[in-house]
């Protein structure tokens, strides 16, 4: 009884939101279930680490973990290339409305295309 206290109390201690962790096998792969209020993570013990006391590959699966958690929690920022490519796809229309545009210029002999560019090109370039 002492020893799942220890561990339990362990447990709280290390993972901030985790409820459950249990070493288990899923699909044949040996691993660390954990348990969150946000779902269940599955962590396989590496193969190098197959021989460590059960208490080290259990901590290597709680850094697994955490390191999960904080890249969940990183918003994901577009690059400017991303910002710009939406930008221009936003003013210019889509890709066959632009080269639709860009055959009744060339049938016209106008420059539509040309100057709708320049001018959204020079509007975005503090995006820059």
């Amino acid at each position: 009884m002492k020893k799942y206290f220890f561990v339990l109390c362990f447990v709280a201690l290390t993972l901030n939101s985790a409820q459950v962790i249990k070493k288990t096998i899923n699909n044949n792969v040996v691993g660390f279930q954990i348990v969150d209020d946000k779902g269940e993570y599955f962590l396989p013990v590496d193969n190098a680490d197959i021989n460590l006391p059960i208490l080290q590959q259990r901590n290597k699966a709680v850094e697994k973990y955490n390191a999960i958690k904080l890249q969940e929690a990183q918003p994901v920022v577009p690059s400017t290339k991303e910002l710009l490519n939406n930008a221009y796809l936003k003013e210019l229309g889509s890709v066959e409305d632009q080269l639709e545009m860009i055959y009744q210029d060339m049938l016209n002999g106008t420059h539509v295309w040309i100057e709708k560019r320049t001018e959204i090109k020079n509007k975005l370039q503090p995006i820059k």
